[in-house]
């Protein structure tokens, strides 16, 4: 399988997750029969519905940022770019602003800690022979490494969070609560999937 297949089955697998993700967490707004005989509720209805769907691919957008990141460079790493040359592309990349006071540097920081765990989880997966992601995790990994990348993930991924809200010094609650609600139901949810994953050796 070349390359760029494999590249594309892993960010298939992680925008399918965003996906799946955005429903569960994102509060979406239900059609009553009320709103279909009331032309004044239905057009409330439809303005909901497109804040939602704005919401919903602002949402993945940002989820996304750190993976897009760390799978183009694994994917240069795996095509035999050096390590060096790699990270200084994701410092420019990510540091947008090299003259950004704390706060802001303090979140770059956060977000590159993150792409470093994921860049070589991700070199692992496209280093594999397999054409299917949960094949590609069973060669990459044992089952209990598989969990110790996950927390490790969930924690860096929480630290880029924390560094979001210090940029605010009173941060909206309902936004406190999807953030807490978004790492609480992507633990559960890779923790299910790993478990799929890896049911499959004890059959």
């Amino acid at each position: 399988m070349e390359p760029k297949e494999k590249q594309e089955i892993v960010a298939r697998h992680e925008r399918r997750f965003a996906g799946e993700l955005t429903e569960a967490v994102l509060e979406k707004p239900e059609l009553s029969v009320w709103m279909i005989l009331i032309p004044f509720l239905f057009i409330v209805f439809m303005q909901r519905q497109q804040k939602f769907k704005q919401l919903g691919d602002t949402f993945q957008r940002g989820f996304m940022y750190t993976k897009n990141h760390a799978l183009e460079a694994a994917a240069r790493l795996v095509a035999g770019a050096s390590a060096q040359t790699v990270e200084e592309e994701l410092a420019q990349k990510v540091r947008k602003n090299p003259d950004a006071d704390a706060p802001l540097q303090q979140i770059y920081q956060a977000q590159l800690n993150e792409i470093t765990l994921l860049t070589e989880h991700y070199r692992r997966l496209l280093s594999t022979q397999a054409a299917d992601y949960a094949v590609m995790v069973r060669e990459a990994y044992r089952p209990d490494e598989f969990q110790q990348f996950l927390v490790e993930l969930a924690q860096r991924e929480h630290l880029v969070n924390e560094a979001a809200a210090s940029l605010n010094s009173a941060p909206d609650m309902t936004w406190r609560d999807v953030i807490k609600r978004l790492e609480e139901e992507t633990i559960l949810r890779r923790k299910k999937e790993a478990d799929q994953i890896f049911s499959c050796n004890r059959e």
